[in-house]
């Protein structure tokens, strides 16, 4: 199940190696921007009993959206499209307004591209469906407040 859509000013910034407010870049060009954050629950059985497990493993995470790459503009679109490519992870931000508003929050996540669906209308501009989702297990999403440092 899909969490809230975040809103119109909502953004997703990317870099390659670290999360530093200096060299986040933001993706250009993006729409519908969706986080899925929740526990599953899985059901384990032993002899006659049932058994509700909680545990961080089951745990759904997932960044989803659309991109639009228009004519030359794609520094940000050919970036995801690479990491899904090659399968390397970036480190992201999703705030739901700007990383310097000083009253927000950013989620934090180390993630990697699993799903870029391009889709080549006639005009020329090319459209994906992109799905992010955790990379790293040892480092869990997070929530932090903004502006990013």
């Amino acid at each position: 199940m899909a969490g809230p859509r975040l809103g119109r000013d909502a953004r997703i910034y990317y870099h390659a190696s670290a999360f530093t407010a200096a060299g986040l870049t933001v993706v250009a060009h993006t729409k519908d921007i969706t986080i899925t954050d929740e526990a599953k629950i899985v059901t384990a059985s032993a002899m006659d009993l049932e058994y509700d497990v909680h545990g961080q493993g089951s745990k759904d995470f997932g960044v989803e959206f659309a991109i639009l790459r228009e004519g030359t503009d794609e520094t940000s679109f050919a970036a995801l499209r690479d990491a899904y490519d090659a399968q390397t992870m970036l480190w992201f931000a999703v705030c739901p307004a700007a990383k310097g508003d000083t009253a927000g929050k950013a989620m934090l996540f180390v993630g990697k591209v699993f799903k870029f669906n391009e889709d080549h209308p006639m005009d020329g501009d090319v459209a994906a469906t992109v799905l992010l989702k955790n990379g790293d297990m040892t480092i869990m999403p997070t929530w932090t407040a903004t502006p990013l440092s």
